[in-house]
């Protein structure tokens, strides 16, 4: 096997230090650990939108590129492979580190295609996963300061253009999906029940307070409406869900 490989860092100029993993020390912040050959070290727009958007808010908040450094050299791909695991694992990604990685690295064989039938089996692997609370807080933790560079934009405004057409039966199925009483029908009951308690929200009568003022509303939902202000935002000031909206308050509600 041909030790065309190397493993390598992005490091951020801005943040000089003594930064040392295993037997590798860095002179500035690593960002973003990965493998490659060739002229894979310097070819831009190839990695995950969050190392790209990085490198576009380094350029513009110091006016230089972010340093690129080989680490490693002359590696098999199994070898770079695993210095690659090693190091974003050392390091830490994803809230628990700085580095902008989106996986734990070691992923692929360099110039392979996945198949059809290989992408339909990571997809449905996929399917009903959920993140935990620690594991969302932390992807949050991760984002915060992040941005879409327009590049970035311009490629999804792109994407978006050329989508094709959903069809009526993909519509048909998403309208099923997202409205668990698609297809069924209310009892005559609980339509009377529906007709009753409509006719008691609209007599309600609601007091609101804003810089000291009193304004009274026969319909609270027109009236959020007239003032450009989220109608569901005034609905749960009205529950005494929350206390004041844009500085408004409840006084009294009656009926």
């Amino acid at each position: 096997m041909t030790n065309k490989y190397y493993v390598y860092a992005i490091l951020d100029p801005r943040k000089l230090g003594d930064y040392k993993y295993f037997d590798f020390k860095f002179e500035y912040q690593p960002f973003y650990i990965g493998k490659g050959t060739k002229r894979r070290l310097v070819f831009t727009g190839a990695r995950n939108s969050f190392c790209e958007n990085k490198i576009v808010k380094i350029k513009k908040e110091v006016n230089t590129e972010p340093i690129i450094r080989i680490i490693k050299g002359n590696l098999s791909e199994d070898d770079a492979f695993a210095l690659e695991i090693k190091l974003i694992k050392s390091i830490g990604r994803k809230g628990c580190g700085p580095l902008t990685n989106i996986t734990d690295g070691g992923e692929g064989v360099s110039g392979h295609t996945h198949t059809e039938e290989s992408k339909e089996k990571m997809r449905q692997s996929q399917i009903g996963k959920k993140h935990t609370e620690e594991h969302k807080r932390k992807i949050s933790e991760g984002n915060k300061g992040k941005f879409v560079s327009e590049e970035s934009k311009a490629r999804m405004r792109k994407a978006q253009a050329n989508r094709l057409p959903i069809s009526e039966e993909t519509r048909e199925k998403m309208r099923k999906n997202s409205y668990s009483f698609y297809g069924k029908k209310h009892t005559e009951e609980s339509i009377e029940k529906m007709k009753i308690s409509q006719k008691k929200r609209k007599n309600k009568v609601h007091v609101l307070i804003k810089d000291g003022i009193h304004i009274v509303t026969y319909n609270l939902h027109q009236f959020s409406l007239k003032n450009q202000i989220p109608s569901s935002s005034m609905a749960r000031l009205a529950r005494g869900l929350v206390s004041e909206y844009k500085g408004y308050s409840i006084l009294k509600e009656a009926v």
